[in-house]
């Protein structure tokens, strides 16, 4: 089409060896003219090249959050295989630091071509991935990136943002705000950079306002609220406007019984339940699912330099209630 031989095209597609300006020029409207990419299966056959990846995520028989990221991984399987890459997935507790860094070491024990991380622990993360970047082995991150770290991609939400739309959620939804608890029920606060993120985003909305809004913060890991539950809010002497929960475990504070307005994460089987009786006012969904595919494939893509990615993918911040959950799947 452009009128020059296969090993010009060959030298235009691959940037190497002395083509003319203008036989380059006819080539490139060419390729633009008929959508060109490379074939990477073709590419990986010729080249006899087999890729690995090692996805290391929590246990979504410990954490229902986690089960959608498998499924979005499995639909990307045969895909993967088909362009000659092999798939390893490790799972680590999400409430134990130590064993999450046994299953680094093992995946890094496998040499991979590329990690896919769902991020929980801050600084055991930080670690290994400064241990990939020694290495050179590239890495994508799920459910939260990691300030000063070299990722390849980060697919997720602005949880700044996620904090900043549910306190908007409470101006909306409740008048003369007064008092409100931000709720972090799961790992510890220190070591978890998402809850971190989404409460600066919850206070910082709020800030400069006129009125006084008062924002007390309880960190507490779930197996503690569960046996001190019975008498952890009639200890506390105060009438409260709403409850944040920065996880997805917002269920928990329903169980207890309690009767303020409540925003928490994700469709959870008993946060679905209350949001639909309206124990649970809204869910903010993070779509795990939809992060796991997007994060493992703009790996992929990446390793076999398919096409440019994006450092950085943002998921809409998608607020669920009563009256939309039924488009979602659920009844």
């Amino acid at each position: 089409m452009a009128g020059v031989s296969a090993g010009t095209v060959d030298r235009v597609l691959h940037n190497r060896g002395s083509v003319s300006a203008d036989k380059e020029a006819k080539v490139k409207r060419i390729l633009e003219k008929i959508d060109f990419t490379p074939n990477p299966i073709a590419q990986s056959l010729k080249m006899n090249q087999r890729h690995n990846l090692v996805v290391l995520m929590p246990d979504d028989q410990l954490d229902e959050y986690w089960k959608p990221c498998f499924v979005g991984i499995d639909d990307l399987k045969v895909d993967l295989a088909r362009k000659g890459i092999t798939l390893e997935v490790l799972k680590y507790s999400p409430i134990e630091p130590g064993h999450f860094e046994e299953m680094c070491q093992i995946a890094s024990s496998m040499n991979p071509g590329g990690v896919m991380i769902g991020t929980l622990f801050l600084n055991e993360t930080k670690k290994f991935l400064l241990d990939l970047e020694a290495k050179g082995i590239p890495y994508s991150l799920i459910n939260n990136d990691i300030d000063n770290m070299h990722y390849t991609t980060f697919v997720g939400q602005n949880l700044i943002q996620s904090g900043r739309t549910a306190a908007h959620l409470f101006d909306m939804i409740t008048p003369n705000l007064k008092r409100l608890f931000v709720m972090h029920l799961e790992e510890e606060y220190e070591n978890a950079h998402h809850m971190q993120q989404k409460e600066i985003g919850f206070r910082q909305y709020f800030e400069g306002r006129s009125e006084d809004i008062s924002i007390k913060t309880f960190n507490v890991k779930t197996d503690t609220y569960k046996s001190i539950r019975p008498s952890f809010f009639r200890n506390i002497d105060t009438e409260i406007d709403g409850i944040f929960v920065t996880t997805s475990k917002a269920y928990l504070l329903v169980e207890s019984g309690l009767p303020y307005p409540i925003i928490g994460y994700d469709l959870l089987s008993k946060n679905v339940q209350f949001l639909k009786e309206q124990k649970i006012n809204f869910l903010i969904y993070q779509n795990p699912k939809l992060q796991a595919f997007q994060g493992l494939l703009l790996l992929a893509d990446h390793i076999l330099k398919i096409r440019s990615i994006p450092r950085i993918k943002l998921l809409p911040i998608e607020i669920v209630s009563s009256e939309n959950i039924h488009s979602y799947g659920i009844h």
